[in-house]
């Protein structure tokens, strides 16, 4: 019994790849899509890399509020706890002027299982004479006129916490 599994150690150290720390890529507890070989050395057996196609189903949320316009985009969602955060962009396009409006905002939804989203009244930004909307920011005056970007944000620890990060640009400031 001893001889066998001396013997199964030698083996195994002999075919064994060995490993160092520039091989190895640091990825702590965080999640990682796998969709290309950058974290994966190689593959044995059956295993191999398949990227699924989306399946359509029902749609979870439509831009359908006066101040959100018809185009929806700059859309950031994520987990924040026991809750999804959606920040998002809305305009306007004038079909007959074939260009898009000075009409611009950046809106907030929040939902429990990322298919029901509620618009909360965020009371911050008024919109034809009323405060009742869920916009955290308006854009007419040159600020986020070009990009949007919201995401959590890691303290100076490197852990994830209810901080977030949001970043906006335009012509004029950033």
């Amino acid at each position: 019994m001893r001889i066998s599994f001396a013997i199964s150690i030698v083996w195994a150290l002999s075919v064994s790849e060995v490993v160092t720390a520039d091989d190895v890529i640091e990825i702590g507890s965080r999640r990682e899509l796998f969709v290309d070989n950058f974290l994966i050395k190689r593959l044995k057996g059956d295993a191999d890399l398949k990227l699924h196609h989306p399946i359509p189903r029902e749609v979870v949320f439509t831009a359908d509020r006066p101040w959100e316009g018809n185009l929806m985009f700059h859309v950031t969602v994520f987990r924040d706890g026991d809750i999804y955060r959606m920040y998002y962009r809305g305009w306007d396009y004038d079909e007959e002027k074939q260009r898009v409006s000075e009409h611009k905002f950046i809106c907030y939804a929040e939902s429990r299982d990322a298919i029901d989203w509620e618009r909360p009244e965020l009371e911050i930004v008024e919109f034809g004479g009323s405060k009742k909307n869920n916009i955290i920011l308006d854009c007419r005056e040159g600020v986020a006129g070009n990009s949007w970007r919201s995401a959590p944000s890691s303290n100076i620890d490197g852990n994830w916490g209810n901080e977030f990060n949001a970043s906006a640009s335009s012509a004029r400031s950033v």
